[in-house]
Order: structure tokens, then C-alpha cells, then sequence
């Protein structure tokens, strides 16, 4: 289900997105803190999304960081994807952080993969 202005979890970094605009348009966007704090109001926010996109700079969100809220998710119906639409491996070799792959989590309900095509 992809519904107008869907509540939307950002981090700090969106406003400087250069279709940030088009992003408030869209989405109810909702700064509450870091990935866990957004990945937790997916729990308790229906039709809800946090989308991250991917950086070069290393650090951000990092495996310890994600792998409660992301089984929370999905034992709730809901989805932990990376930025591309992958499913999000907690166990990865190449580094402990996600800021090369982003994220997108979505709450039960949300069609994740149909809010990343609207990205």
C-alpha cells in the first residue's frame, strides 16, 4: 500500500537533499533521532517509513545498531531492506556499517520496495 503523505522518518541529513522539496511534499517527514530511534517509531507508527540513502563517508548506522529493530519489523510484517531494495544482511564482510548500501525500513502495510521507486 503506497499512500499520500505517508509518515516518513528522516535523519539529519535529508533537508540537504537535493529533492528535499519533493520529499516534503510526499511524505509527513518526522525527525526523532539516529536509525534506531526512526526504526523504532516504525513499530508504533501504521503505514510508516524511514529511508536512508547511501553515503561514501564511512560510519552511520553500523549492524549492532539495526539488528533488534530489524527483526522487530519483520516479525511484525514490516520490512528491513538496504537502499536498493536487497534484503538487509546483517552479517556482511565487507564492513559493519550500511552507509554504502543505505536502508529502507517500512512498517506492516508499506509496500518498501513501492516507496524506493518514488525515490
Amino acid at each position: 500500500m503506497l499512500l499520500s503523505r505517508k509518515p516518513s522518518f528522516a535523519d539529519g541529513r535529508l533537508p540537504r537533499h537535493p529533492k528535499f522539496a519533493e520529499y516534503q511534499a510526499q511524505f509527513e517527514l518526522r525527525f526523532i533521532g539516529g536509525a534506531v530511534m526512526n526504526g523504532l517509531g516504525l513499530l508504533k507508527t501504521p503505514n510508516s517509513v524511514y529511508i536512508k540513502e547511501p553515503k561514501e563517508s564511512l560510519g552511520g548506522c553500523a549492524i549492532w545498531d539495526l539488528a533488534a529493530v530489524s527483526l522487530m519489523l519483520e516479525e511484525m510484517g514490516g520490512t528491513a531492506r538496504t537502499y536498493g531494495g536487497e534484503r538487509l544482511h546483517l552479517n556482511r564482510a565487507e564492513s559493519v556499517f550500511f552507509n554504502d548500501v543505505g536502508l529502507a525500513l517500512s512498517s506492516p502495510g508499506v509496500d518498501g520496495r513501492a516507496v524506493l521507486a518514488c525515490m
